[in-house]
């Protein structure tokens, strides 16, 4: 699961270190959704829901553009260090996907992570619910 402004990808959260969720039968889907607009996005991020529900609703139609990586092209976890045989390489599981998501959504990666964005939109709350407005002369 990776977070996108439609520029960048925000680092990855490890998926893959916990052996207890493994199965080395399981295949790995990466897919990209990317929601081209021109002015209003489709994906809510802050402000206020009713408005953000009220905007989609007068809105004629969304895109959703979705590209997904072909299975063979995949990382598969049984490449995993837990999985693979002795005389191969293992493969950092939370590394390959996150090269192949950026190759498959033609994004770069941010310094940013998942902790950022969530002080972001609790500062963002805060602000906001305290009445804050932007000065006049910005």
């Amino acid at each position: 699961n990776a977070t996108s402004n439609g520029r960048a990808l925000l680092q990855f959260l490890p998926m893959f270190e916990d052996a207890a969720n493994l199965d080395e039968k399981s295949n790995i889907h990466i897919l990209a959704f990317k929601y081209p607009f021109h002015s209003f996005s489709p994906a809510y991020s802050v402000g206020s829901q009713l408005g953000h529900l009220f905007d989609m609703c007068c809105q004629v139609y969304s895109l959703l553009v979705v590209r997904m990586l072909e299975q063979e092209e995949t990382p598969q976890i049984k490449e995993s260090a837990m999985f693979c045989d002795a005389g191969s390489e293992p493969v950092d599981l939370d590394e390959a996907v996150k090269e192949k998501l950026l190759q498959l959504s033609r994004l770069r990666m941010t310094k940013l992570t998942a902790m950022d964005k969530r002080d972001f939109l609790a500062f963002y709350y805060k602000r906001t619910k305290k009445g804050y407005t932007r000065p006049s002369n910005i």
